[in-house]
């Protein structure tokens, strides 16, 4: 890849982080409210913005975030994500925890190489 190339990726990621950051918060109020009381809008809510992340991490490199957001999204269509709210919170805050260091370092090997247990 050329120089080029790379600062054009390195840019992508830069702005998909900055996005994802909005669509993760967004995704952790979803999670409070829908554990507190479930609802069936908040999880189409949930899943839209599930999809639209999945696509973006996929589209920047980052194919582990795009299968964990598949499977978060799975989790709203067949209607268990209330009952995984406790297991879905942490694993943000670490995706957020992951984004954050790539920021700093530019370094996005913790992003390609994502790992979750969903257990």
């Amino acid at each position: 890849m050329s120089a080029f190339d790379e600062a054009f990726v390195l840019d992508l990621r830069i702005q998909f982080c900055g996005e994802a950051d909005q669509t993760l918060q967004t995704l952790e109020n979803l999670l409070i409210q829908i554990e507190r009381q479930p609802d069936p809008q908040k999880l189409i809510e949930m899943k839209r913005s599930l999809h639209n992340f999945k696509g973006s991490s996929r589209a920047v490199g980052f194919a582990n975030l795009s299968k964990l957001a598949h499977e978060l999204e799975t989790w709203c269509e067949d209607g268990s994500m209330a009952s995984r709210v406790d297991r879905v919170l942490p694993l943000l805050d670490a995706v957020k925890a992951a984004m954050n260091a790539f920021l700093e370092s530019k370094d996005a090997s913790g992003l390609i190489d994502f790992v979750w247990d969903l257990a």
